[in-house]
């Protein structure tokens, strides 16, 4: 006679990964940002603003790309790239005014950065196998993190026209800034999460460049003159800030 004993088992579906990812990660932010600093300052000279700074720009819509490799479920590191739309004050000095100047404006940035989940470091995503979601609820879908980067150019310009078209003006002031970003985001699916972020980045260091292009139009003479000038604007630190909505996608291996 010859008996069969079953017993109860069960089993889990595993990943050999950890919980959260490893793996080439993307993402992208849009929403709004602004300078705390918005005025001619930011452009001109102290001796060019002795007057008074008038009002230059204002905040615009915002969009910053990032690219990296998370190597670690709470850890990763890449390069981030971003341009901002900055509004018009549409503010000038009389002389300016009768020339009929209109400006435009926008920002842009390069740099690096590292971010730090905050939640897989401390839902034990170190040591516990990677699992499938109980629920919407369940709590390792929410993901928060805090990033330090570098920007290597923060760079605002500015281009002035005037009614003459030959006469042109432009300043691109370029400054180093720390980015500082705090975020959450939630897993809709093991790779793909979305959320907010809000980033504050310091500037330091600004740098101008003003190009200028003249005509001298005279019976006899048309002259088209161009000059380019380096120098320290009035303003050279500032504070950039920036709210966004975010989506994350990482590729895992």
């Amino acid at each position: 006679m010859a008996a069969v004993v079953c017993g109860a088992s069960s089993a889990w579906a595993t990943h050999p990964d950890y919980e959260g990812e490893r793996g080439i990660e993307a993402h992208v932010a849009m929403g709004y940002g602004l300078f705390t600093s918005a005025s001619d300052r930011v452009f001109l000279t102290a001796g060019e603003v002795s007057t008074g700074a008038l009002d230059a720009f204002s905040g615009g819509f915002n969009a910053r790309l990032g690219a990296g490799y998370r190597m670690l479920p709470y850890l990763s590191a890449g390069i981030t790239a971003g341009v901002q739309y900055l509004g018009a004050a549409d503010q000038y000095t009389a002389s300016e005014a009768r020339l009929g100047a209109a400006d435009s404006f926008i920002g842009y940035t390069v740099g690096v950065y590292a971010r730090l989940y905050v939640g897989s470091l401390l839902n034990g995503a170190r040591t516990a196998p990677r699992v499938f979601f109980r629920s919407a609820g369940d709590t390792r879908r929410f993901d928060p993190f805090v990033s330090l980067g570098m920007e290597f150019v923060q760079g605002i310009q500015r281009s002035r026209s005037y009614t003459e078209p030959q006469n042109l003006t432009s300043w691109t002031t370029t400054y180093i800034g720390i980015p500082i970003v705090l975020g959450a985001e939630y897993r809709v699916v093991t790779q793909f999460a979305v959320g907010i972020n809000l980033g504050f980045t310091p500037l330091v260091g600004a740098r101008t460049n003003r190009l200028s292009q003249t005509r001298d139009l005279r019976p006899g003479i048309d002259e088209i003159t161009r000059t380019s000038t380096d120098y320290t604007p009035d303003a050279a630190a500032n504070l950039n800030l920036w709210l966004g909505l975010t989506a994350r996608y990482t590729l895992t291996f």
